[in-house]
């Protein structure tokens, strides 16, 4: 952690300004994607609790909702429920189970997704760096997928910085994150999401955000750029 202090140790106007031009860079990189891509808007809502169990281990439970082809579809939904624990201040790992719903033309396919993750965070002036590395399969149900059990593995990177503002109950952040997939026969990139998002905390139970962001398909001969809109909530206890 020392070293990254060292790497990173700027002050909060520059970092401000860095953080400016990466913005501008992204926002014409995706003006140019989407104009190549077909498009669709989306609306995201998630609800989910915290239990302390110990003081480094606590367990989640979640709910969440989206709505595809332009908000207009509950296409998909699922319930995610997994067990953090927090190694030290800077590090922390988690695993879960997620059980996914998606409809189709003519019915619902079911999934599951079982994921670990690693978290490395660090504190700089008033930023927070983090970085997330995933490992994700995921099994469809035998009549929900061409693959029938055959799993679907990706691991995910996410790079994500968060800035804490003086005397105010609002963290703005943004954040990158990668898919790479990892099937024998299919090895690529196959996803990036970009996200701006805003997080209020009425007290230190409840917390609500809201964000933006883009998620793009790489990799393939008709790209889809989904456009979303997402809404959480999340208590702990």
């Amino acid at each position: 952690m020392l070293l990254i202090r060292k790497i990173l140790n700027i002050d909060t106007a520059t970092m401000m300004m860095t953080i400016r031009h990466i913005g501008f860079l992204i926002f014409f990189m995706l003006f140019s994607l989407i104009s190549f891509a077909q498009y669709d808007f989306q609306i995201w809502a998630n609800a989910e609790i915290n239990k302390e169990l110990t003081k480094d281990l606590s367990i989640s439970f979640s709910e969440e909702l989206r709505l595809e082809n332009n908000a207009r579809d509950a296409n998909v939904w699922f319930s995610d429920i997994g067990l953090n624990y927090e190694i030290n201040k800077n590090i922390e790992v988690a695993f879960a189970y997620r059980y996914i719903n998606e409809a189709e033309l003519n019915y619902t396919s079911k999934h599951h997704r079982f994921y670990g993750s690693l978290s490395i965070n660090e504190k700089i002036n008033r930023f927070q760096l983090s970085y997330r590395i995933r490992y994700q399969q995921k099994y469809s149900e035998i009549f929900s997928s061409e693959d029938g059990k055959i799993p679907s593995d990706d691991l995910r990177n996410r790079i994500k910085l968060e800035y804490n503002i003086r005397k105010c109950k609002l963290t703005p952040s943004a954040s990158y994150e990668l898919y790479y997939k990892l099937n024998y026969r299919d090895r690529r990139f196959r996803k990036a999401k970009y996200t701006l998002g805003v997080e209020y905390k009425t007290t230190m139970d409840h917390k609500f955000g809201v964000y933006y962001r883009i998620e793009q398909e790489l990799n393939r001969n008709s790209a889809m750029i989904y456009s979303i809109v997402g809404i959480t909530y999340a208590y702990k206890f």
